[in-house]
């Protein structure tokens, strides 16, 4: 979420949602922690006004309710005006995307969105329509560091797409890219960062034309889908 705040393609109010998930996760990280107190996460231990998870517990609480709760409307004339005010909940949350499975069809009917039956030929003919845009991408990023691009947040990174592409597929595709994006004193000097992300931006957008799909609805799919069905050959529908 915060990375489709940072393009625009959420609202800058979509923060407070954010915000919530992500004490969420660390919520489910603190209660299941073994770690000693003084390292990152606290034992795990029974909740009490003296627990060293109290005062998260009460945070979340409050992150909890600020998000998503919504008060009743008091009809009594003696309450001050502002506790009738409702929350602006439309801006937080993120509405489901239209023209697409619900969740339940989709684990029904296990949809599965990859690249894999496409030729180099086909991905090739693809390079003309996306060129500016992984040229701009190339120009932008291909200095940061490793670990840097795989904190980037408004960039796709091989971990989380690599089972769209085959092996061969990224090679060559790495390969084609070096080729006609790289000028001749950066031959070789950026294979890093053209294998890690230029490939997979590539990837995705051909996804996207593929299948009409918007940026998040790609990345969306791409980190739900049934990758464990992928990894050991289970019949799937086809692409």
């Amino acid at each position: 979420m915060e990375t489709l705040i940072e393009l625009g393609e959420l609202p800058q109010e979509s923060i407070n949602t954010s915000s919530c998930l992500r004490d969420l996760d660390t919520f489910f990280d603190t209660f299941n922690s073994k770690a000693p107190k003084d390292e990152s996460k606290p034992y795990r231990e029974a909740i009490k006004d003296d627990s060293i998870h109290w005062d998260f517990l009460k945070r979340f609480k409050k992150s909890i309710e600020d998000a998503f709760f919504v008060p009743k409307a008091s009809h009594n004339p003696n309450v001050s005006p502002d506790k009738n005010q409702l929350p602006k909940l439309t801006t937080n949350t993120i509405e489901p995307p239209q023209n697409t499975h619900s969740g339940q069809d989709c684990q029904k009917e296990r949809v599965i969105r990859k690249l894999h039956h496409l030729t180099q030929q086909d991905i090739n003919a693809t390079f003309k329509d996306h060129k500016e845009e992984l040229t701009d991408i190339y120009e932008k990023f291909k200095k940061y560091s490793e670990r840097r691009l795989m904190k980037n947040k408004l960039l796709l990174n091989w971990e989380v797409a690599t089972f769209i592409l085959t092996e061969p597929q990224a090679y060559h595709m790495a390969v084609f890219l070096e080729n006609n994006i790289a000028p001749e004193e950066d031959k070789g000097k950026y294979n890093v960062f053209i294998d890690m992300i230029l490939v997979w931006e590539w990837a995705v957008r051909i996804l996207m034309a593929l299948y009409n799909y918007s940026r998040i609805e790609a990345i969306d799919q791409i980190k739900t889908q049934d990758w464990e069905a992928i990894i050991n050959n289970e019949v799937l529908p086809p692409d």
